[in-house]
């Protein structure tokens, strides 16, 4: 199997980025008779990010009307209003979604192997037939413009700091900036016609991965590769990354909200991503300081455990998705550039300048000290256990093998992963986080419903917190309480900025 022909080399920050260009429709094949399922997955390079200027949303749009709007009568298989699909998909036990990222959109069915002939016949309609419904057309604009009146700058405060967090890391006008549903006024620019050409110049077949797991009959892959022949032979395309702005000194955004708690992020571009020789102890190092959802994380005993501040702190070597719907990171999210960053839950707002500060305190102990010979022993025996468990289900385990034709990387990821770990040494870990965390260019973001208030406490000395009546600490919280409340961010004031939440949408 071919796993990279051509790769485009992207200027960034002073680095070239390699960035995997698809030929022509490649195939992931893994058999797995006992169970009797079968997994398809249809994995185009294409996503948010090559939303045209002043058309954003239109990737997430185009998506879900191939799932929700549709499907046109194709090589003697009927025609399919969306209450046709639902009921194909009741009757079958399946499943068929459209997963919307940055860099990659895919189609995900799932059926029982005795009735996969039929979803992998949807499927197919679904990328080449698309009925383009007005109907559905206006009923999905309509749900995408009250996503982002509401839900994105009102009701999901977490999600709100991460999309504030890749704004101010990446720039207003860079493509990862907007959310899949794109921007307010860029929805009344996409019309019927913008949808067929977006469809048409992307949904190639250079930009395409096919892949089958579970139980495969050949017969049925044979159809699925001679009827995905019809997709448009184009050049691959893929997606202008732009360098972020350069990064010197501290930026503090406040992102002001109707907020009952106050939220913070921190983060730095990278130019590592998993296919780089110091992702495994990146990977280990930023686990060790706050895996995700998990006490294995410093972030979590230290914020959590040891003072209740809130119900999580993180950190993460590259990009998660939705972290505060899922325990495990999602497949096919890649993306050219990934970004070391933390994420605190909302906290108590008398307590979110504490959290901030002892957040960044921590990171500065990260990147010159490193972390501690147990918190490495501990993390690194950890992830051995863990890595392999992330690929357990059939979808996921295609996942990762799509992903890897992203980053090119040969063999199997989880699997060389997890050996990289076990070689890992104490020291070397220390010496890529030095390597590649600088405090002191940072990018950070609160989520506060009083910005002014929060600015005044960031800058001056009443930073302490504020713990619940009845509870008690020892004296050594206490004491490090105190120098954690005196540790000033070196930031300027001119740097720090307040935003609306509604001006992100």
């Amino acid at each position: 199997m071919r796993t990279m022909l051509t790769a485009t080399l992207i200027l960034w920050g002073g680095l070239l980025v390699s960035r995997p260009v698809l030929a022509a429709p490649r195939w992931i094949l893994q058999k797995q008779a006992k169970l009797p399922l079968t997994a398809i997955q249809l994995t185009f390079q294409v996503g948010t990010a090559d939303d045209p200027k002043g058309k954003e949303g239109l990737a997430y749009l185009t998506a879900r009307l191939m799932r929700e709007g549709g499907v046109k009568a194709w090589k003697g298989m009927p025609a399919l209003t969306r209450a046709d699909i639902q009921e194909l998909l009741s009757l079958t036990g399946g499943s068929a979604e459209f997963q919307v990222e940055k860099q990659q959109i895919t189609l995900k069915v799932m059926a029982p192997a005795t009735e996969a002939d039929k979803l992998a016949k949807l499927a197919v309609q679904m990328v080449l037939a698309p009925a383009w419904d007005d109907t559905q057309r206006t009923r999905l604009t309509g749900e995408m413009e009250e996503a982002l009146k509401r839900q994105w700058p009102r009701e999901d405060q977490e999600e709100l700091g991460k999309v504030a967090l890749d704004y101010v890391m990446y720039g207003a006008d860079h493509p990862y900036s907007h959310v899949e549903d794109g921007k307010l006024a860029s929805l009344k620019a996409i019309d019927k016609a913008a949808i067929e050409k977006f469809h048409k110049e992307k949904f190639t077949a250079d930009n395409l991965v096919v892949g089958m797991a579970g139980v495969i009959d050949p017969k049925l892959k044979t159809w699925i590769e001679k009827s995905l022949a019809a997709l448009p032979k184009a050049k691959a395309t893929s997606s202008v990354m732009f360098t972020p702005p350069p990064v010197a000194g501290l930026d503090l955004w406040i992102v002001k909200g109707e907020f009952e708690g106050t939220g913070v992020h921190l983060g730095l571009p990278l130019s590592v991503n998993r296919a780089d020789a110091d992702f495994p102890a990146l990977y280990l190092g930023a686990n060790s300081f706050g895996k995700h959802r998990s006490f294995v994380g410093r972030l979590m005993r230290v914020v959590r455990e040891v003072r209740g501040l809130n119900y999580g702190t993180y950190a993460y070597a590259e990009d998660f998705p939705n972290g505060g719907r899922l325990l495990s990171p999602p497949t096919q999210a890649a993306r050219s550039i990934q970004a070391f960053t933390m994420w605190g839950r909302p906290t108590r707002p008398e307590n979110g300048c504490f959290l901030l500060r002892q957040m960044y305190r921590e990171l500065a102990s990260l990147a010159k000290d490193g972390i501690t010979a147990t918190e490495f022993e501990l993390t690194k025996s950890h992830l051995m256990g863990y890595v392999p468990e992330l690929a357990l289900s059939l979808d996921r385990q295609l996942g990762f093998a799509i992903d890897s034709l992203f980053y090119g990387i040969r063999g199997d990821y989880l699997k060389e992963l997890t050996a990289s770990i076990s070689k890992l040494k104490h020291a070397e870990v220390n010496a890529i986080l030095k390597k590649h965390l600088k405090p002191e260019n940072f990018r950070i973001v609160v989520t506060a419903s009083d910005p002014e208030k929060f600015r005044k406490q960031i800058l001056g000395t009443d930073c302490g917190i504020s713990y619940a009546e009845g509870i008690t600490k020892g004296e050594e919280v206490l004491k490090e309480d105190k120098l954690i409340s005196e540790t000033k961010l070196p930031i300027e004031p001119t740097r720090i900025r307040t935003l609306d939440a509604e001006a992100l949408f």
